[in-house]
């Protein structure tokens, strides 16, 4: 029991890398995988082969500390096929979000004390049907969600030692952060602020400039720095105008589409300041929600009666960084009018803010009497999670709680599903399995069918046909964009996959 007791957070990191591993070639390949190995590729070609396609690349605003390494991986070990190359990524990804769980055990554990609480933190994390589904395919925003809590964990112990390795190694962290999104800058900012607060704090006190805190905080700024401009190669060359450039065009993404929210289509660049409160609220577990609010009120509350045992060098302080990491980007997003699309994932990062203060109202509410009321809500919750799963295995992303209506095709006819289209895989492999041709012409709605297609491990794979619907025997589409029945092909429906009463991918065939 003490072994298990001691070690539960390197257990449940071995369970799960387990699980991931037999499962990860069951997922199929998302939408923007093509481009974003491309990014890599393109890097790694600008800094070992002095090739200068980078310097004009669309995608060179987008930080490199991703897509590099799991490029350089492909190289380590000798990856070749797309198949192989794709679920390389997927597994790697997958470990980094696994390691970021692992972290939320070990902060919980810091702040707290408590080892049964530190694996709640961690399964409220890989736990979340969303969030980790998208932890095989996302290498864009599973990444920074995982990061945010290696630099919280970090932040923790540095302010909590003040040991001078424990600042350089935050920020090295916080550089590679902002490399990965530059919505990373808002924990940066709140490190170095609580930093130079301090001095000024105890400098005060004492009417002596502290020297170790001014020793730490240019330490930490010293190595946000350095790592932040070692890891983009885009700001090697004229960096204060690249940076400009990369908050501008992260500011106001540039993609111009409709977004399906509540039965409406919305422009991308017109969204509802609410769009991001209304899919976190009706994409996460509810018990979820509804604790994470409850817990939010609870620390808002206890600021307000304590505000400054909250600003200083505290453990209370932490649950202060979470609350601005949650909330400074939301306000940024709406005053900015910022492009986020896709549900929330754009912000996946800002659940690890909510889980943190979640953990925190659950701390809280474990000291009452009433303990048993929250432990057993969650014990339900947990299991209704794995249970879902495994009956929604490998489609679990495309979640939606109750706060919606899971009627016959109400999901699919009002929200986005399967944007990304990974269930493709799903449909392309049954019609391998099921036609017996030595040839089939199939037509996709969107370019996951492709990038699916190409990506296959079947021995059959080469038969079919990718063509324009007039010559197809195959119409396969995941619904995005058109999310009414199609009845020109009423009738001709062969295969579907459907969550929660609502189909994500359909096969129809339109020749014998």
């Amino acid at each position: 029991m003490k072994f298990l007791k001691a070690n539960a957070g390197s257990l449940l990191f071995v369970l799960f890398a387990v699980i991931g591993l037999f499962t990860n070639s069951y997922y199929g390949i998302s939408w923007d995988e093509f481009f974003m190995r491309d990014m890599g590729r393109v890097t790694y070609e600008y800094i070992f082969q002095n090739s200068k396609e980078f310097l004009t690349y669309d995608g060179r605003d987008y930080g490199m500390a991703i897509e590099l390494p799991l490029f350089m991986m492909e190289k380590v070990f000798h990856v070749t096929s797309l198949h192989d190359i794709y679920y390389l990524r997927h597994f790697l990804t997958h470990l980094l979000f696994l390691y970021g769980a692992f972290c939320c055990y070990k902060l919980v554990l810091h702040l707290y004390k408590e080892t049964w609480l530190a694996v709640i933190g961690f399964l409220l994390v890989v736990l979340n049907p969303i969030i980790y589904g998208h932890s095989f395919f996302n290498t864009k925003d599973i990444p920074l969600l995982a990061v945010f809590f290696i630099c919280f964990y970090w932040f923790a112990k540095a302010f909590s030692s003040q040991k001078r390795i424990h600042f350089l190694i935050l920020g090295l962290l916080l550089g590679y952060m902002i490399n990965i999104r530059i919505a990373g800058f808002v924990l940066a900012a709140s490190a170095l602020g609580f930093l130079f607060l301090d001095l000024i704090v105890v400098s005060y006190k004492t009417k002596v400039l502290n020297k170790r805190i001014l020793i730490n905080f240019g330490i930490l700024l010293f190595s946000f720095v350095f790592m932040a401009f070692l890891m983009w190669p885009l700001i090697w060359n004229d960096p204060i105008t690249n940076i400009q450039f990369v908050f501008k065009r992260m500011a106001s993404f540039r993609w111009d589409g409709a977004v399906l929210l509540g039965g409406k289509f919305y422009d991308s660049h017109n969204m509802p300041w609410f769009y991001f409160f209304w899919c976190f609220g009706v994409t996460n577990p509810l018990i979820y929600v509804i604790l994470g609010v409850i817990s939010l009120f609870l620390l808002l509350f206890k600021m307000v009666r304590s505000p400054l045992s909250y600003l200083i060098n505290s453990a209370q302080r932490n649950s202060t960084l979470y609350l601005i990491c949650l909330s400074g980007p939301l306000v940024l997003i709406i005053l900015l009018h910022s492009v986020i699309f896709d549900n929330w994932r754009h912000v996946y990062f800002l659940y690890a803010p909510f889980v943190m203060i979640l953990v925190g109202g659950i701390y809280h509410f474990n000291k009452t009497r009433k303990k048993w009321i929250v432990n057993s809500i969650l014990v339900s919750a947990f299991l209704f999670v794995i249970i879902f799963t495994f009956s929604n295995f490998p489609h679990q992303h495309v979640y939606y709680n109750n706060l919606v209506s899971h009627e016959t095709d109400f999901l699919r006819k009002n929200y986005e599903r399967d944007y990304w289209g990974t269930s493709y895989k799903q449909a392309l492999e049954y019609i391998l399995n099921t036609d017996q041709r030595d040839s089939v012409r199939v037509g996709v709605a969107n370019s996951p069918g492709t990038i699916n297609r190409l990506a296959l491990d079947h021995p059959k794979k080469g038969k079919i046909i990718e063509c324009w619907m007039g010559e197809a025997d195959y119409f396969i589409t995941e619904y995005r964009r058109h999310p009414q029945d199609y009845e020109e092909y009423k009738g001709r429906k062969v295969f579907s996959i459907q969550v929660q009463n609502s189909e994500i991918i359909a096969v129809f065939k339109l020749r014998p």
